[in-house]
């Protein structure tokens, strides 16, 4: 929520725990990313943090299982492979962190200007920047790997939609919203 994680029943919407995490902006646009019996939030104020849920007192508790505050993600929600996940960094970079500790692995410069989607297809991931830019590299914990890059769509702070060997996009920031299908299935 805006001012906080919490965990719900999906049967009657009973509260199961809340961790307190208060933005300056008011919201928390990046969606949580499940990690085992962990959770992982971000944002622009509070950095990347992870929380692991526990059992306590008849109940379901999150502690704190580490932070890391120079992660200040702004809108981009981290992809998971294996261990690692994947991001848009507080900058115009990608980044990689290893979501055991919440250590950084490696970042990349150039990715646009404040926002990219990234996407997982099997050990590679598909990214889209705020400039309508798509990369594909590698899902490799130990360095950055490029291996393609091309002009995909326009202007855009929407995040693509993989099925069946397509790659759904929207481009588009105040008007003019468009939807383009790249097929990306090899012969």
């Amino acid at each position: 929520s805006a001012d906080a994680l919490m965990g719900i029943k999906t049967e009657d919407g009973k509260l199961l725990w809340r961790v307190p995490l208060r933005t300056d902006a008011k919201r928390h646009a990046a969606t949580p990313i499940l990690f085992g019996d962990s959770v992982i939030v971000n944002s622009h104020t509070i950095g990347m943090r992870c929380f692991k849920i526990v059992s306590e007192a008849g109940g379901l508790q999150a502690s704190p299982a580490w932070a890391n505050k120079d992660l200040k993600i702004n809108i981009s929600t981290p992809v998971m492979v294996g261990s690692c996940l994947y991001s848009q960094g507080p900058g115009a970079n990608l980044v990689c962190v290893d979501a055991t500790d919440g250590k950084l692995l490696w970042s990349q410069d150039k990715f646009g200007e404040r926002f990219g989607a990234l996407v997982a297809v099997g050990e590679r991931l598909l990214v889209v920047s705020d400039r309508g830019e798509l990369v594909l590299i590698a899902a490799d914990k130990t360095k950055y790997s490029e291996l393609g890059r091309l002009q995909a769509c326009g202007k855009t702070w929407n995040s693509p939609a993989w099925s069946g060997g397509r790659l759904f996009l929207r481009e588009g920031l105040t008007s003019g919203w468009k939807l383009s299908c790249l097929d990306l299935t090899t012969p």
